[in-house]
């Protein structure tokens, strides 16, 4: 590990959810391939990346910026309001880690 994100627990952990989360998406109907897997996957790199873009030499505010980011993208995978047929990934996700959503 030589970066210094990758010596976060957030980073580690977030990376782990991207993992689960295109594993998940794989097994969505092709009717819902294009829309909902796409915004899944999106949502779930971005927390990974934010972390790590904030851990770049940034200030403690901008590092605060980027981390807030990264918890807007989790909190768009356990969006509530999204419709039915995420459900099963959204209880995963807000399972994830026992934080709950």
């Amino acid at each position: 590990m030589s970066k210094p994100h990758q010596k976060l627990i957030a980073w580690r952990k977030a990376m782990d959810l991207v993992e689960k989360i295109y594993e998940l998406t794989r097994r969505l109907s092709r009717a819902e391939i294009y829309g909902l897997k796409s915004q899944l996957r999106r949502a779930a790199i971005s927390v990974p990346s934010n972390i790590a873009e904030g851990v770049a030499g940034r200030s403690s505010i901008q590092f605060r910026n980027y981390l807030a980011v990264a918890i807007g993208s989790l909190n768009e995978l356990g969006d509530p309001n999204r419709n039915h047929s995420a459900r099963g990934i959204r209880q995963f996700v807000c399972g994830y880690g026992n934080g709950g959503c």
